[in-house]
C-alpha cells in the first residue's frame, strides 16, 4: 500500500510541476511590434521605454514592485510600453489623468506617449495597491 501512495504522490507532484512550467512558457513575454499601436515612425527620435507588470503582481498587495522598473526614468515625449506578464488584466492610469491605458490583458501590452515633465505617479484601477512612478525629464 505504501508503494501505491508514493506512486500517487509522485504523479500529482509531476503533474503540478509540468502545469507550472506550461503556465510559465505560455506567459513568457512576446516582443510587441510598436507599429501595432500606430505610433511607429512618427516618434522615432524619442526613446521607447518598456515597463513590465510582473507575474504575480496582482497577488502581492504589500509588494512594492508591481511595475518594473519603478521609478522608470524617461524623457518627455517618450513612448512608454507596459507589458503584462501577469495572469490577470491590469490598467495603467496616471494619478493626474495625463494618460490612461484601460485594459492590458495577460501576455499583451499597451503604450502611451508621455508629454509631461516631472514625477508622474500611476496605478492599476483594478488593483489599486499596484502603484509606480515615471520620472519624466525634459528633452534638450
Amino acid at each position: 500500500m505504501t508503494n501505491g501512495i508514493l506512486k500517487l504522490l509522485f504523479s500529482v507532484l509531476a503533474t503540478t510541476i509540468l502545469t507550472q512550467i506550461l503556465i510559465f512558457i505560455a506567459l513568457a513575454p512576446n516582443i510587441v511590434d510598436q507599429s501595432s499601436f500606430g505610433i511607429s515612425g512618427a516618434r522615432e527620435d524619442k526613446a521607447i521605454k518598456e515597463i513590465i507588470i510582473p507575474f504575480g503582481a496582482s497577488y502581492h498587495q504589500l509588494q512594492e514592485n508591481n511595475y518594473l522598473p519603478s521609478p522608470a526614468v524617461i524623457q518627455n515625449g517618450s513612448i512608454v510600453t507596459w507589458i503584462n506578464q501577469d495572469i490577470l488584466d491590469h490598467t495603467v492610469t496616471a494619478d493626474d489623468g495625463s494618460f490612461d491605458i484601460q485594459i492590458i490583458h495577460p501576455n499583451s501590452s499597451g503604450a502611451s506617449i508621455i508629454n509631461a515633465v516631472g514625477n508622474i505617479t500611476y496605478h492599476c484601477k483594478i488593483h489599486p495597491w499596484m502603484k509606480a512612478i515615471l520620472q519624466s525629464e525634459a528633452t534638450n
